[in-house]
């Protein structure tokens, strides 16, 4: 919703604004894509560190309007490429350290929790402006942010091993299976 008045209050027009803001779009598929593959690959509480951390380099650059547009370019490919790994990474990472026998209410619950804060945060980032007159409080506090939530993926610690969990329901003692 800002991320277009974010970048007019830089100086950039309106149509390379909303230029900017597909590309965003874009990239979020691209990190979709990408973070099924990584986290097949390596820990996934390090990919979604990363992924919470590196905005922060994009909010700094949105910070100045002198860097011009290729670095405006490179600040929404960012913030679009790791909007796109957030739900795979919920996804993954609800599975992972919740385990499967209530995947769906805890997963609920997380992407429910997800949606009221960009509700709340949308309304925020607006009564932020309004009391400041920039945005540049709003980024600040993208980039604290960031490397708070980076920081408390890289405290998840190891993976839990389900297959020992006690009570836990298995498929075979399910009654459609008997």
């Amino acid at each position: 919703i800002h991320q277009v008045p974010i970048l007019t209050a830089l100086g950039t027009s309106r149509s390379e604004a909303a230029w900017l803001a597909s590309l965003a779009g874009m990239a979020g598929i691209a990190g979709k894509l990408l973070t099924g593959v990584m986290v097949d690959r390596w820990n996934a509480s390090m990919i979604a560190a990363m992924s919470l951390t590196v905005p922060a380099i994009a909010y700094f650059l949105l910070m100045d309007a002198s860097y011009g547009l290729p670095v405006q370019i490179v600040a929404l490919m960012i913030i679009g490429y790791t909007a796109g790994t957030k739900l795979q990474l919920t996804a993954y990472l609800t599975a992972k350290y919740a385990g499967l026998a209530h995947y769906g209410k805890i997963f609920g619950v997380m992407t429910s929790l997800v949606g009221i804060g960009g509700g709340i945060g949308s309304t925020a980032a607006g009564a932020i402006f309004d009391t400041f007159g920039d945005y540049v409080p709003l980024l600040m506090f993208g980039i604290a942010s960031s490397f708070v939530c980076g920081a408390l993926m890289l405290g998840l610690g190891a993976y839990p091993d389900w297959s020992r969990a006690p009570n836990t329901p298995r498929i075979k003692d399910s009654p459609l299976t008997a």
